[in-house]
């Protein structure tokens, strides 16, 4: 958000001082504070002040300086012309930012999830201009920042299961409980994520002192794609007496769904026979390319990068 707060305001210094060097560049503290004082010495801001140096004078601040410079004129131009998905789209790739975060840890991946979910946030400014396109997503962005700020007594309280943990309400509603979501679609690779999904399931479900709403859509946005995914198998947990479905807007619920989670086929699909080379599609990564495997692992390289899968528990459509 500091990025696109810079490039719709290059005189918001503050801004400008978070990502300068986010991911790491080499510039330093000391550095930083070189260029704002020469930029202060030519009465302006720090990120109009780089930009217009001729790249004889942006080379004294060092290679690192000039390279961020470099990028930012690429983004402004970007901004000047596509709109805000696109450009934080952009943004993350030029300004190495993704490539920082894909190291497999879990906290990064959760990054790298809500950076996603940030663009599917964005495409919805895709119609405007440009210029209007970022600045009412920056507006939408700036209201939800200023109203979790607010203390108005009795409040709708929006939290993780984990940091729920401990805490009891009387009404609690789980949303997003759909096979991909919750469960999340990496536990599919390893059983014992499975069990670890099951385990916060229960937590989340005990945390409901009288009304408990479970929340389930016939379809939703995701990563910017339209996708349906059945309701949870966790779901399937609860027994039928402690169950009452409410439909919306016409949409009935099927019947059939404790059938449809809990079949074997559905939980634990058989092996697909695959050749390096193969193009296949999975659920939530998208297309991609067999790379390697063996009777129990296959490697394939999506659009984001390579993922290392479970045959058993991968769910893949060979193409």
């Amino acid at each position: 958000m500091a990025y696109l707060r810079v490039l719709y305001n290059p005189a918001d210094d503050i801004s400008l001082k978070r990502v300068i060097n986010v991911p790491r560049r080499g510039i330093g503290s000391t550095t930083i504070g070189n260029v704002e004082r020469e930029a202060l010495a030519n009465r302006q801001s720090i990120m109009p002040y780089l930009l217009s140096l001729a790249p004889e004078e942006l080379a004294r601040w060092g290679k690192a300086v000039s390279e961020f410079t470099v990028m930012m004129k690429k983004l402004t131009a970007i901004s000047q012309q596509e709109p805000v998905g696109v450009l934080i789209n952009d943004l993350i790739e030029l300004s190495g930012y993704r490539q920082s975060l894909d190291d497999g840890t879990a906290e990064n991946e959760a990054r790298l999830e809500n950076i996603r979910e940030l663009i599917t946030v964005a495409d919805q400014y895709k119609e405007l201009d440009p210029a209007e396109s970022m600045e009412q997503f920056l507006e939408g962005v700036s209201l939800i920042e200023g109203y979790n700020n607010r203390d108005d007594g009795p409040s709708v309280k929006l939290m993780t299961v984990h940091s729920a943990k401990g805490l009891e309400f009387d009404n609690l509603f789980i949303v997003g409980m759909e096979e991909g979501i919750f469960p999340h679609s990496n536990a599919y690779i390893e059983p014992t994520q499975m069990e670890e999904e099951r385990r916060l399931a229960y937590v989340a479900i005990t945390r409901a002192k009288q009304q408990l709403y479970i929340v389930h859509t016939q379809s939703r946005t995701f990563f910017g794609s339209r996708s349906s995914n059945p309701v949870s198998r966790f779901v399937s947990d609860i027994p039928d007496s402690l169950l009452r479905f409410e439909t919306f807007g016409g949409v009935t619920f099927d019947d059939g769904w404790r059938e449809v989670v809990e079949d074997d086929d559905y939980q634990q699909e058989s092996f697909i026979e695959l050749e390096r080379g193969d193009r296949v599609e999975h659920d939530i990564f998208g297309v991609g390319v067999v790379v390697d495997y063996d009777d129990s692992l296959i490697v394939i390289g999506f659009k984001g990068g390579q993922k290392e899968l479970s045959r058993e528990y991968a769910k893949l459509k060979k193409l």
